[in-house]
């Protein structure tokens, strides 16, 4: 059976790193990065450039709930750093690749411990109805491998995948959940409960 990996957030590729290291996917596994900033994208391009033999395919755009465009917010790091996952998994970012990133727009809520002048307009982006994606180019008889950290976009990106049933085709997902970056309140065990009620494996990311 085919897996897929849809590193969705991909950030600068440490999360496909880190599936890539640790066995979770091989060589035969189609994956697929998607990153609405253009230089987390480029990062990821050269973090990843050694597993040149896997099957990777890089989308710059924002997972989201309609086939749009939305402002970017970009979380500006004053200096190179590392991201690191397990002792294993050390990988690269750069300043305007920052963590807090997103396409919340009004929803999102900045917290304290990011300073303002750290926020930084990234421009518009282009935005993917997930649900739609992965109905039209994923074969969904396939095992597919999802991981979501898109700060605040996972409530309304999984409820549409629930609403439209697209998530029954998932076996695991891997998610960042951004309560506190969202000025309305989402129920995270909902989402959870749900999922798992279809057998979907869910498993918190990070």
């Amino acid at each position: 059976m085919k897996t897929y990996l849809l590193d969705c957030g991909s950030n600068v590729g440490q999360a496909t790193k880190y599936f890539i290291e640790n066995s979770i996917v091989d060589k035969d596994t189609s994956i697929h990065l998607f990153e609405p900033n253009e230089v987390s994208m480029q990062l990821s391009k050269e973090n990843l450039e050694k597993y040149s033999d896997y099957d990777i395919t890089y989308h710059q755009v924002a997972v989201w709930i309609e086939n749009c465009k939305r402002n970017l917010t970009v979380e500006y790091s004053p200096a190179d750093y590392q991201c690191q996952l397990n002792s294993n998994d050390i990988i690269s970012g750069k300043n305007n690749a920052g963590g807090a990133t997103n396409i919340m727009e009004s929803m999102w809520k900045k917290p304290s411990y990011i300073a303002d002048e750290y926020i930084t307009p990234g421009g518009m982006v282009d935005c993917i109805d997930f649900s739609e994606f992965i109905k039209n180019n994923i074969d969904t008889k396939s095992k597919i491998i999802c991981k979501m950290d898109i700060e605040g976009a996972e409530y309304e990106v999984l409820g549409k995948l629930i609403d439209d049933d697209t998530i029954n085709f998932i076996d695991e997902m891997y998610v960042e959940w951004h309560n506190h970056l969202l000025v309305e309140n989402y129920d995270t065990s909902m989402f959870i409960n749900e999922m798992q009620s279809r057998n979907v494996k869910v498993e918190r990311w990070i």
